[in-house]
């Protein structure tokens, strides 16, 4: 991620050492050039070599390419004396993983070790965003955002301007490459802007771990039924091949909603089984049947969904849901119900065999509908 840009731009010491041979070369023989991984290869209008500054300058369009990353700028400049290489002018670094890095101006020690991005625009290839005033990188491996936010939520098309649904806002984040993990500090939780919770202290695995065990990113829930509330899912991640996600989520008209969503892989197939379950506190809140559940406390679902084959050739599988009552998963607002049609749906469960050939196809498919 901001790593990446440190990275390339290191790379741009060995300009100071070359410099003469790019200066003599032309753009027709720098274009030609193959374009190997290991190798930095620089497109420029021109490439200036100042002996009197003791400086090298890349200016004009210009593009790096080095190890799948590629750094945009108007100029980039080596000095020698200072043993500083900087870029400038619409800076913009795309690394080998897709993740963007925009900054007015990229600054980097000779060592490779330490430098300095001003003004950090950070656009992931999961669509995850940071932002900061300026980022530091010392000691190698460690990447401090100063002032730093993030979110997951896209900027709003009609008012890129307003502020995003959530973002967490950290006075420091810091990044540990050597880790893999981020750390947030004296952090708020933003929602359209206005802060709802204070963490003084928190981590986060960063982009390249796959699942750990931890808090997931909160879900906030309203309702005329439900109240005001927030889910907090927790992952568990007890197997490569098995985990658990618990979801405690708080309602302030109907207490405490609890969720277990269970995962597992296996040798021939795949399955997970969902189970939502609730005490009702003001179940009076609801229609009263049949219109609604009326005056039911005990309300939940189950929801399994699995597929296996058998051989190269038939697969076996299920997609079945238990509801407590019919209202259910519209009351609560549960995944894949249309809310545009609140009375005219229906949850479909199945169980089905299934074979094919080259030359045919068998499906035997069983359906219950509520």
């Amino acid at each position: 991620m901001v790593l990446a840009a440190f990275a390339l731009l290191a790379c741009l010491v060995s300009l100071g050492r070359v410099a003469p041979a790019f200066a003599q070369a032309s753009q027709d023989q720098t274009s030609q050039a193959a374009k190997p991984a290991d190798k930095l290869v620089i497109d420029a209008d021109q490439l200036i070599y100042d002996k009197d500054k003791n400086t090298v300058t890349a200016e004009g369009s210009v593009q790096l390419f080095y190890q799948g990353r590629v750094l945009q700028a108007d100029r980039v400049v080596y000095n020698k004396a200072t043993k500083r290489v900087y870029a400038e002018g619409h800076a913009k670094m795309t690394d080998e993983h897709g993740d963007i890095v925009y900054g007015s101006r990229f600054e980097l020690s000779d060592n490779f070790r330490d430098g300095f991005i001003d003004s950090v625009q950070v656009l992931t290839s999961d669509k995850t965003r940071f932002t900061s005033p300026r980022i530091e990188r010392s000691n190698g491996d460690v990447t401090v955002l100063q002032k730093g936010a993030y979110t997951a939520c896209e900027p709003c098309k009609d008012h890129p301007a307003w502020p995003p649904f959530w973002q967490v806002r950290a006075a420091r984040i810091i990044e540990n490459q050597e880790t893999h993990t981020v750390y947030y500090e004296d952090a708020q939780m933003l929602v359209w802007g206005v802060p709802v919770f204070y963490m003084p202290y928190f981590s986060s695995p960063d982009s390249t771990v796959n699942k750990q065990t931890g808090v997931l990113a909160p879900q906030f829930i309203s309702g005329s039924n439900l109240g005001y509330g927030i889910s907090i899912p927790y992952f568990i991640n007890l197997a490569p091949n098995y985990d658990l996600t618990l979801i405690p989520s708080y309602l302030s008209k109907q207490g405490f909603l609890g969720e277990a969503d269970w995962r597992q892989r296996l040798s021939n197939g795949v399955y997970s089984v969902k189970v939502i379950g609730i005490d009702q506190q003001q179940p009076l809140l609801f229609p009263a049947y049949p219109y609604g559940a009326g005056d039911e406390r005990a309300r939940g679902s189950v929801e399994t969904k699995g597929n296996f084959f058998l051989n190269q050739n038939w697969q076996f599988g299920w997609n079945a849901t238990w509801l407590s009552d019919k209202f259910f998963a519209n009351d609560y607002k549960l995944q894949g119900i249309d809310f545009s049609n609140y009375y005219f749906q229906d949850v479909v469960s199945s169980v089905y065999l299934r074979g094919q050939t080259d030359r045919s196809f068998f499906d035997l498919s069983a359906y219950h509908f509520e």
